[in-house]
């Protein structure tokens, strides 16, 4: 006498899904085929993820004030990504110092991925007769009594003072804004390593410390600190 085997039926808390099993047992060369495709394609979309972990994205509402912070940004665009470096020296006002202070200025607006830098050396004096503004601290830095008065004038200035320069001259901020497409392309890391490769050769004598920060705190901070 045979006895009839009960019908196979899913699992109570599977709903069917289970039977997928059987469609895999009947074709299992398009199963693999479907299985690898779907493995690639989920490869791409974890590569393309992006974290925006920008406070606009944190703070986002439907507010008036956010619709019109979203417009003046939208007018008013900004690259958002600045590098802040900070100089420190006892003798920083000093000639040779200051000699470093301006190569290492020009070596970081030609670094990789720098887009504009201010400085105390950015200051300029009054327009002359032609209209043209030299700049307070010339390339060619003169000796004695002169370059004593340019100090002076430096220190004086107000755009520089308690801004790019400490009261007691011993600490000055040089301001780097990074091009957003190639730290996108690059990273940030790699930038910002480029930038601090510049600082400490040619910082002599002062002490330089490198911090990154993005206004609209999208990239995270990145400080490092180089004694010449």
């Amino acid at each position: 006498m045979d006895v009839k085997e009960p019908p196979s039926r899913s699992f109570r808390f599977s709903f069917g899904i289970d039977r997928l099993g059987l469609v895999a047992l009947a074709a299992p060369y398009l199963s693999a085929l479907l299985i690898a495709l779907l493995t690639v394609l989920a490869v791409v979309g974890v590569m393309r993820l992006k974290v925006d972990d920008s406070l606009s994205e944190l703070f986002r509402t439907s507010t008036r004030e956010f619709r019109q912070y979203e417009e003046i940004d939208r007018r008013f665009p900004s690259s958002e990504y600045d590098v802040l470096v900070v100089v420190e020296g006892k003798d920083l006002l000093k000639r040779q110092q200051i000699d470093a202070f301006s190569r290492m200025a020009v070596d970081l607006q030609l670094a990789d991925g720098v887009s504009g830098l201010v400085s105390m050396l950015s200051a300029r004096d009054k327009p002359d007769a032609s209209g043209y503004a030299p700049p307070l601290v010339p390339d060619e830095l003169p000796e004695g009594s002169a370059y004593d008065q340019i100090i002076k004038r430096v220190r004086d200035n107000d755009v520089v003072k308690g801004k790019f320069l400490s009261d007691d001259g011993e600490l000055a901020l040089v301001v780097l804004a990074l091009d957003r497409k190639m730290v996108e392309e690059r990273t940030a890391a790699v930038v910002i390593g480029g930038i601090d490769t510049a600082v400490k050769r040619r910082a002599a004598g002062i002490r330089v410390d490198l911090q990154a920060d993005r206004r609209a705190g999208h990239a995270a901070r990145n400080p490092q600190c180089g004694r010449a």
